[in-house]
């Protein structure tokens, strides 16, 4: 239970079957942004397979719900597509549900997906808006769609999670990378609470005008970068 107070901690315990090969050298330093409440403005750019996805979208808000609700009241993971973002909050459904340790030493935290905003259809709320017995709601949306004005009770946005916003076939036009980057200062940003909101970005480096290549020019957000290291010691990303 100690050890859970860390994000890195909780992994270990609790989310071992995520972790099936030797971590990377950076993972430690991933873990510790991503758990340090006072980085705010994170921009994680890594290779595909770098295990990031894993750990923002997965891990940490099951982490922040579970182990700081009073923090995190309101998580909103985000996606490129609704499928991903319906994926994405389904595996955190289910290591609620069947996760035994988890159960053990939390309790039988039950998540049940509602219905009480009609933004979209019935079946698309159903999927994407887990509201926990806890009092935290994770409300999964995918690029484009309102996130600015949402409220849970009195919470805005406590985290927020954008998780591959691009793919390859969007980011081949200007208009569309475009498009990306006025919904995240347009509508996410301004969504986040002022005050301790957080703000997590996840991507690989698709295009050097990319919503990721981007971001790394505004000294708003810290910036981790992890590219794959080859066996002759140059760098390269994967896509």
């Amino acid at each position: 239970r100690k050890l859970a107070k860390t994000l890195k901690g909780f992994c270990l315990v609790y989310l071992p079957h995520y972790l099936g090969i030797k971590p990377a050298d950076f993972h430690p330093e991933l873990l510790d942004v991503l758990g340090n409440p006072n980085e705010r403005m994170i921009e994680i750019l890594g290779f595909r397979g770098s295990a990031k996805s894993t750990y923002g979208s997965l891990a940490l808000p099951l982490w922040a719900a579970l182990e700081y609700p009073e923090l995190y009241p309101f998580i909103i993971p985000t996606a490129d597509t609704s499928l991903q973002a319906a994926i994405n909050i389904a595996n955190i459904k289910t290591e609620l549900e069947s996760n035994e340790l988890i159960k053990q030493d939390y309790g039988i935290i039950t998540g049940e997906f509602v219905e009480d905003w009609t933004l979209e259809s019935e079946e698309e709320w159903q999927a994407k808006n887990m509201l926990l017995s806890t009092g935290v709601r994770i409300l999964a949306r995918s690029r484009g769609q309102k996130v600015r004005g949402l409220r849970h009770k009195q919470h805005r946005p406590k985290l927020v999670i954008v998780d591959d916003p691009e793919d390859l076939e969007w980011v081949r036009t200007k208009e569309n990378r475009d498009k990306t980057e006025r919904w995240l200062r347009g509508e996410v940003i301004p969504a986040i609470d002022e005050t301790t909101g957080r703000l997590v970005v996840i991507g690989n480096q698709l295009h050097t005008d990319a919503l990721m290549a981007r971001l790394k020019r505004d000294k708003v957000f810290k910036h981790l970068e992890y590219p794959l290291v080859k066996s002759d010691g140059t760098c390269t990303w994967k896509s």
